[in-house]
């Protein structure tokens, strides 16, 4: 949800800001937030003294225009077209080459950085992936992690791996090194004819720490990645549950970071001259939105035995008095159903502080309210929708069925 919103430089062409935030110095004050936008040089917003600085090689010519940056091995890296820049060890703001900075091509637009758990500084193209190790010019190594796949401008996000969006899918780039090839490693394999539909506007991505979820933003649409630990056979292991999902503007360019209190806050910039603050608030900028959510059909271990379903006990989490429509198909959408408004009572909150349009709770109470249902079929669909622009955050949590057995389908 989005409610809150400033005026910024309007987006133009290619000024799209990409930043990093770092602490080189090792004190309360010097986290700093790093940034480029295609069009001037590298930038630094110094908390200390309250001012935007740029870095240079040269103060008067301020020729060097950047892409991106990243903090890594105590120095800042930045994109410069096919090359990029290693400030000197130590002091993020200073590129100069006899006192240890450094210049390294990779022949191809660089689009994007991400600093791996190996120790390795991943540099990806649109068409290629390198890697970069070491800590000075005496022992910077580099090689290509893979030749067959890149990553489109900006659409890298990290979260327990480095994950990329090309215009094929998304990929977990371990894999990719593990296995030699951007195919072997995408995870967007269910969803193929859906992502190339949207592919090609590919913007920006970025990472919930909060949440433990990655975004990946193309243009209105995005996708959201999460994490699913299973069990299968007493193997465990993780697979990403992908939700799809549409935003009222354009995301241009995104970060999450932490305000003074440390929670995390998303801002996210359009060409409309504002920036939005992301997850917060019940509307976008006070006007309705609209809120779905569809789930797989449920065969409920049984996919060729009939049921008759009679009611439904769904269960979730509110802070308030929330409401949304409820739909049902059966047979995989053969037999639909009107929908059911059903409303869902929040509990007051208790301990902690409550003020005037925030509250801070302890717990989120649980509310289960029922539904009666009708109708015989062998597989059950549930459909929820919300249209509103002050009811709270309504967490579906899971449901319980009423229903018997009615015989095996005929073949």
């Amino acid at each position: 949800n989005v409610t809150a919103r400033v005026p910024w430089a309007p987006a133009k062409s290619g000024n799209i800001q990409r930043p990093v935030g770092h602490n080189f110095f090792a004190d309360d004050a010097s986290h700093n937030l790093y940034f480029a936008d295609g069009v001037n040089v590298p930038m630094v917003y110094n908390r200390s003294e309250s001012i935007i600085q740029p870095i240079s090689s040269d103060y008067r010519t301020l020729d060097v225009v950047a892409s991106h940056v990243i903090a890594h091995n105590g120095r800042l890296m930045i994109a410069t077209g096919s090359t990029y820049l290693t400030s000197v060890a130590g002091e993020p703001t200073v590129l100069d080459g006899f006192l240890g900075a450094t210049e390294i091509g990779v022949g191809d637009v660089i689009t994007g950085f991400a600093a791996t758990s190996s120790d390795n500084l991943a540099i990806f193209t649109r068409q290629q992936t390198h890697a970069v190790k070491g800590t000075d010019a005496s022992n910077w190594e580099k090689r290509i992690l893979s030749s067959n796949s890149g990553a489109i401008k900006g659409c890298i996000a990290q979260i327990d791996d480095v994950f990329v969006s090309d215009d094929r899918g998304i990929a977990q780039l371990s894999r990719v090194e593990a296995l030699g090839g951007f195919d072997a490693g995408m995870v967007t394999d269910d969803i193929q004819t859906m992502f190339k539909a949207i592919a090609v506007n590919g913007t920006c991505a970025m990472t919930s720490r909060k949440l433990n979820q990655m975004r990946f933003y193309y243009g209105k649409n995005f996708l959201m990645l999460s994490r699913v630990v299973y069990n299968a056979n007493g193997n465990m292991g993780t697979r990403y549950g992908i939700t799809e999902g549409i935003n009222p503007i354009d995301v241009l360019c995104i970060h999450a970071g932490e305000d003074a209190n440390g929670d995390e806050r998303i801002l996210f910039g359009s060409e409309d001259g504002f920036i939005y603050h992301m997850d917060s608030g019940t509307s976008y900028d006070g006007a309705v939105m609209d809120f779905s959510l569809s789930l797989t059909y449920n065969h409920l271990g049984s996919p060729t035995v009939k049921k008759r379903f009679s009611g439904i006990e769904i269960e979730a989490k509110t802070l308030g008095d929330a409401s949304c429509n409820v739909y049902y198909f059966m047979n995989d959408g053969r037999k639909s159903f009107n929908a059911r408004n059903l409303k869902f009572p929040g509990a007051p909150g208790k301990f902690d502080i409550s003020k005037y349009d925030e509250a801070t709770f302890d717990s989120i109470p649980i509310t289960r309210p029922k539904m009666t249902m009708r109708g015989t079929g062998y597989n059950l669909q549930l459909s929820f929708f919300r249209r509103s622009a002050h009811e709270p955050q309504l967490t579906i949590t899971g449901y319980a069925l009423r229903y018997k057995e009615r015989g095996p389908v005929p073949l």
